[in-house]
């Protein structure tokens, strides 16, 4: 009786979440959108979430159910991909490439860069040369 009604209460409750997803996913969708757009810029919770009809908060923890990662961390993955192509397929500088993909400078570039990826960016283009 015990594991029936354990079954039953994980089954309601993954309901609940699929539920949740389904109402808020075209908030999350319109966010990734807004994020994939103008992550080049500086940008603000504020700023993702502004035609978004919910709190700051709870979008943050909406956004982590959904995507498995906070919209910080999910705009700085987006930010590194992103140079990550500018390394390999252009001659920018790593200072036009931070610029370019909205980090506020470029130590603070080559720190997140190195802290993603494990190593620094000249490095990470060295290696497609």
């Amino acid at each position: 009786m015990h594991l029936l009604f354990q079954v039953l209460l994980f089954s309601l409750l993954e309901i609940e979440r699929n539920h949740q997803k389904g109402t808020y996913s075209a908030d999350i969708d319109t966010a990734v959108t807004f994020i994939r757009k103008n992550y080049s810029h500086h940008l603000t919770i504020d700023d993702i979430i502004r035609d978004i009809p919910i709190s700051k908060y709870h979008f943050i923890r909406l956004f982590r159910r959904i995507m498995g990662v906070t919209p910080y961390s999910y705009l700085m993955n987006y930010r590194i991909n992103r140079s990550k192509i500018l390394l390999r397929s252009t001659n920018k500088s790593i200072a036009e490439i931070a610029e370019a993909c909205g980090f506020s400078d470029t130590s603070n570039f080559i720190s997140q860069f190195k802290k993603h990826t494990g190593i620094r960016p000249t490095h990470y283009r060295k290696d497609f040369l």
